[in-house]
């Protein structure tokens, strides 16, 4: 019965967005990106999930619950979205936002990728750091890292996709030539980025297709679409294919410490059994969500009570800023206190919101969603700064449609802003400085 439930509520969702998605033209802005992106998640995933796994020992109506709740934390947003000021829901869209987008100084990008790409080969050959490592995962690697790595690493990729969106941008409206060093710059990014796995490579790719299908103002669930999906899938299947052969190769702590290597991508690419195996062996993430439901159902007053925000808070401090302070992995926290095996789950927002107000998660849901995109349009009514908008917009973006998440990587958002902003405002006083010098009158002698 749970399995049948899980593909009913998963195609359900599915149709939902879809359906929304077909009112939606060339207005299509960042909140639908994320619509769709939670579609992919808890929908896509969790059918092809039910279809390769069997869904044992659980109970269909929690399971319906579970999915219940999703759909009221989006309905919500949704319905509280639209109230936004309709100039502030314009500088949200996609065709806009690409407009304001190539706008920015090449040279700006310049700076921009060659900070990341230095930053990638320093940390490589300095400490031998390639994807992003917990710490308790460098300490058995034997990596000895100062702890500014771990704040500036997420900074870093942060500037990468907004390098690369600036890009897509630019060839789509014909401001930079497909054989141009820019390209060349996009493809190196793309391989930054997608280090940090598969669903980094899905971010990257289907918000490509999303600023493709926008500027041409066509409506991105548009079946005329369907071969490009196809298109996509398949590439996406493959890029999936040669990560997992590479994680258990040169990302797994065990194949770190081996020293192991693969001679050729052709098998890896093949290696269609390697991202099968990975969705067999990991929790899926409609399972994690289902897990904190059941324990809730059982205890209603099981839960955080925002514990493990201000934890989420802590961990996003630099230590150089408090050097006392503990940080708790959110996973561990989840999995202790709810009796779980301690072991890496997909976290994402409407889980942990769950662990940490329970039912109340379709409130916290909307307040951050909303905040987030606020934000992005008062920055650009009110802030000049064509750079600062790609940055501030594009970190956002990246957060809304990075579904699978951390529960700090709000905080971790506002940090970077914040620092983006701050030296905006300290170049322009010291530019405000210079210039009230030089046009300072000067007195005869």
């Amino acid at each position: 019965m749970a399995q049948i439930t899980l593909i009913i509520m998963s195609f359900i969702l599915m149709l939902a967005v879809l359906a929304y998605g077909r009112t939606r033209k060339a207005d299509f802005d960042m909140l639908d990106a994320s619509f769709l992106f939670i579609m992919l998640y808890f929908g896509v995933y969790s059918f092809i999930d039910a279809m390769v796994n069997e869904v044992v020992g659980k109970n269909a109506l929690l399971l319906m619950d579970t999915f219940i709740l999703i759909f009221i934390a989006i309905f919500a947003t949704w319905l509280f979205y639209i109230r936004l000021p309709l100039r502030f829901r314009k500088v949200l869209q996609f065709d806009y936002l690409i407009n304001q987008w190539v706008d920015v100084d090449h040279k700006v990008i310049g700076v921009f990728a060659f900070s990341v790409v230095a930053f990638s080969a320093y940390i490589y050959l300095k400490f031998g750091i390639i994807a992003t490592y917990s710490g308790a995962e460098l300490e058995m690697l034997g990596i000895s890292a100062p702890t500014w790595i771990g704040p500036l690493k997420s900074l870093m990729s942060g500037i990468g996709f907004a390098v690369y969106i600036f890009i897509v941008a630019s060839l789509l409206r014909g401001r930079i030539k497909i054989l141009s060093i820019f390209t060349i710059v996009m493809f190196v990014m793309i391989a930054i980025i997608a280090l940090e796995g598969r669903r980094a490579t899905l971010e990257l790719l289907l918000v490509a297709f999303i600023m493709w299908s926008c500027s041409k103002r066509k409506n991105v669930y548009s079946f005329k679409f369907v071969p490009y999906v196809v298109v996509l899938f398949i590439l996406i299947i493959l890029a999936s294919n040669i990560y997992q052969t590479y994680r258990q190769d040169l990302f797994s702590i065990e194949g770190r410490i081996e020293d192991r290597e693969i001679s050729d991508l052709i098998p890896a690419l093949e290696n269609i059994d390697a991202t099968i195996d990975n969705l067999k062996e990991r929790v899926s993430m409609w399972n994690f969500n289902y897990m904190i439901t059941s324990e809730q159902y059982d205890d209603m007053s099981k839960i955080f009570y925002g514990g493990l925000g201000w934890q989420a808070l802590l961990n996003s401090i630099p230590t150089f800023f408090w050097k006392s302070k503990e940080v708790l992995d959110i996973d561990g926290m989840i999995a202790n206190f709810y009796g779980f095996a301690v072991i890496d789950y997909p976290t994402n927002n409407f889980a942990c919101f769950l662990a940490d107000f329970g039912i109340f998660m379709i409130v916290a849901i909307p307040i951050i969603y909303l905040a987030v995109l606020s934000f992005v349009a008062y920055c650009h009514l009110n802030i000049p700064s064509k750079p600062l908008f790609l940055l501030v917009s594009t970190f956002c973006l990246q957060y809304l449609i990075k579904i699978e998440n951390s529960y700090g990587d709000i905080f971790v958002l506002l940090r970077n802003v914040i620092f983006f902003i701050g030296l905006f405002f300290i170049a322009n006083s010291i530019r405000h400085l210079i210039s009230k010098s030089d046009y300072e009158p000067r007195e005869d002698s």
